[in-house]
């Protein structure tokens, strides 16, 4: 136990340092990046001290973000006996995005290039491993020379920093959080990426802590040694435990843990998702103006280059273009989903085969599907405004945000029954619910769940109704943090 920690900690002093590979309006791809923001931000808010790290992306959007800057650490850090990378630590301060501090981690040679986790052309780098170890050896140096009592890991990126402090790397060692977003992303590598971690070859063998089907395993060796293992919702949490397929492997493991796999829901904040005070949006509302999310509808409609057609219902989906998705489910519907009353509008990136899939709907259905490549921040916020519906037909899905985002937008989610989608979209009964679902993972399943959605669409009475249910919904963080507060506060006892 550290020797600044007294013997019961009062929650509204423990300082936190959250370590993460995203964080926004910094670096997105998903919503880790999300969360890494907001999370942070309510714990704040709630007395907790946090301070975020995370790269500094050569393409970062930090342009438009007022803030001052001033250099916390630099130095050097070895990968492998006769290699060493510099770094830099800029902590960035005063942001209007974040009331504490956010430490910014720079390398010209690792995260100066275009992308985060992939190039231009959508191929992962071909040292990923090689980035997050060095990243992760800069969050160590920056434990070293701070009073941190906790640190909060996310994800396989920076998953080796428990395993790290666990193995004896710091003199007065934090107590650890490891949070699982997405646990199809495990960071498995060779054997000979051991030679740049320092961690030796003690916990490579068959079953050892690092070790997983011969490979090495970012993501197992931080739940092995991670004080607490929470994952982003209660559904996910109970799937990961019990489905080898969903736990891609890991669900032994999770269940070998002393401590109970929590699951957290993830938050949403309702500062920057709400329709009311939304300012990327051409007419704010809420559930007493409807009508005015009509207006917003036509926006986005002439935006984008489709007819207005009041009859049609506005098909959202905003997502990186993924197996773990559930677009599959999509490819043999075309015939069916455009001869019904639905016009689509996607944004995403992702598989080429997805990118094909909607490219092509695009061009044989000019009047009824636009697909832009890529995520748009202030888009992303028009199209949840202006659609009617929003489809997430995932074949996993850890939590969840925008199907969150879609129920405060009154744009009515359709999703799959799995991980946080269930815990967060009821189904319409006529009078109770928040949105339509489907539970087999199939394509029949889910038209027919569109088809559910389309009927209740032309009773405008009935879908009015539940536009309110869905609005009515709070998912604010404070919930969430309260539960991690929880878990700092137990795991520092």
């Amino acid at each position: 136990m550290p020797n600044m920690i007294p013997e019961i900690q009062p929650i509204s002093t423990i300082k936190v340092l959250f370590a993460t590979a995203e964080c926004a309006p910094f670096s997105k791809v998903g919503g880790l990046a999300d969360v890494s923001q907001a999370l942070p931000k309510a714990l704040i808010e709630m007395g907790t001290e946090v301070t975020i790290i995370t790269p500094h992306y050569g393409y970062a959007n930090d342009a438009g973000v007022k803030h001052e800057q001033h250099e916390v650490l630099s130095g050097s850090v070895n990968l492998g006996e006769h290699r060493k990378r510099n770094f830099r630590v800029v902590a960035v301060i005063n942001s209007e995005i974040f009331p504490g501090s956010i430490y910014l981690v720079e390398s010209a040679e690792y995260f100066g290039r275009k992308g985060i986790y992939e190039d231009e052309q959508g191929f992962p780098f071909w040292d990923n491993g090689e980035r997050y170890i060095f990243f992760q050896k800069v969050v160590l140096e920056v434990l070293k020379s701070g009073n941190f009592q906790v640190l909060h890991a996310n994800d396989h990126h920076t998953a080796l920093l428990p395993y790290y402090i666990k193995t004896g790397n710091l003199d007065s060692p934090p107590k650890t959080v490891l949070t699982i977003h997405n646990i199809g992303y495990q960071g498995n590598y060779s054997p000979d990426i051991l030679n740049l971690t320092d961690l030796g070859w003690g916990g490579f063998y068959p079953g050892g802590p690092i070790e997983f089907h011969g490979q090495v395993n970012f993501l197992k060796a931080g739940i092995l040694a991670a004080d607490a293992v929470t994952t982003v919702s209660p559904g996910y949490a109970a799937e990961l435990l019990a489905s080898p397929e969903i736990a891609f492997g890991l669900d032994g493991v999770l269940r070998s843990l002393q401590r109970p796999l929590s699951g957290i829901l993830n938050g949403v904040d309702y500062r920057i998702w709400s329709p009311e005070t939304d300012p990327s949006i051409p007419v704010n509302f809420d559930m007493e103006n409807l009508p005015k999310k009509g207006i917003n509808r036509s926006a986005l409609l002439e935006k984008i280059g489709l007819p207005n057609l009041p009859d049609h219902a506005v098909i959202g989906m905003i997502s990186r273009l993924v197996d773990s998705k559930g677009f599959e489910l999509l490819m043999p519907l075309e015939e069916e989903l455009m001869a019904l009353p639905l016009q689509w509008v996607i944004l995403g990136s992702g598989e080429h085969r997805f990118e094909e899939l909607f490219r092509g709907w695009a061009e044989r259905h000019p009047d009824k599907v636009i697909f832009f490549y890529g995520y748009q921040p202030d888009f992303s916020h028009l199209i949840e405004a202006g659609a009617d519906m929003f489809l997430m037909p995932s074949k996993y899905e850890a939590c969840g945000l925008n199907q969150i985002y879609s129920l405060r937008y009154g744009t009515i989610p359709i999703v799959r029954q799995t991980g946080g989608l269930g815990d967060t979209v009821h189904t319409w009964n006529g009078k109770s619910g928040t949105g339509f679902t489907f539970q087999i993972y199939s394509s029949f399943a889910l038209l027919q769940a569109v088809l559910q959605a389309l009927h209740v669409f032309k009773d405008k009475e009935a879908w009015q109704h539940l536009m309110r249910n869905a609005m009515s919904e709070d998912f604010s963080w404070e919930r969430s943090a309260k539960s991690y507060m929880k878990i700092y506060s137990d795991i520092l006892q």
